[in-house]
Order: C-alpha cells, then structure tokens, then sequence
C-alpha cells in the first residue's frame, strides 16, 4: 500500500482514496511485530487469497522474532493476533481460511 502524507503530519491517507485516516503510531505499532511484517511480505507475493495453513508455514519459515515457532505454534498466534490486526487497519482481507493482500 503507497501511502499519501495529508494536512497533518501524524496521520497518513491511503493511495486509493477510501477516505481512512492512519495515524503514524498506529502505523508503526502494526509493522513492530516480525510476524506481521513476514505476512505482508508473503503476501507481496500472491496474486490469489492464500490458506491459512500455507501462510503459517511461511512465516515459520521466514525465523521471525528471538525463537523460531512451527507453523502449528503461528497458526493460532495468526488468527487470533496478527491477523486481526493487519485486517483493522485494512491491509489485509481474512475470512478465518483465506487471507489476501489488500
């Protein structure tokens, strides 16, 4: 996602003009976590929705944070974490099964 800068210097406007205002804390709080920036990352790379499954795996894959986790340990750390987060602040779209770069 290209982000425009707007009137004011704490908040940010979306490229493609859905009006939503981020401010740049919550930017930075939603790119912290090593996990959500290896999902965006491997989401950069699709073209269609991907499986939950296949997504948990590329992140175990890609040795984020101080401790390397199997996709058994990601997955419900995804669901209930990262995901949800990435999905409030409209990077993502998820519907539990599938997840697609917005």
């Amino acid at each position: 996602m290209t982000m425009k800068p707007s009137n004011n210097l704490n908040h940010c406007k979306t490229s493609n003009n859905r009006n939503e205002i981020v401010s740049i804390e919550d930017i930075f709080d939603v790119l912290t976590a090593p996990e959500r920036r290896a999902v965006l990352y491997a989401l950069c790379n699709q073209s269609k929705p991907i499986d939950v499954d296949e997504l948990s795996r590329k992140v175990a894959s890609a040795d984020v944070g101080n401790t390397r986790n199997s996709p058994e340990q990601i997955k419900p750390i995804l669901h209930h974490v990262h995901l949800p987060k990435l999905e409030q602040f409209s990077l993502v779209e998820y519907d539990r099964d599938l997840v697609l770069l917005k």
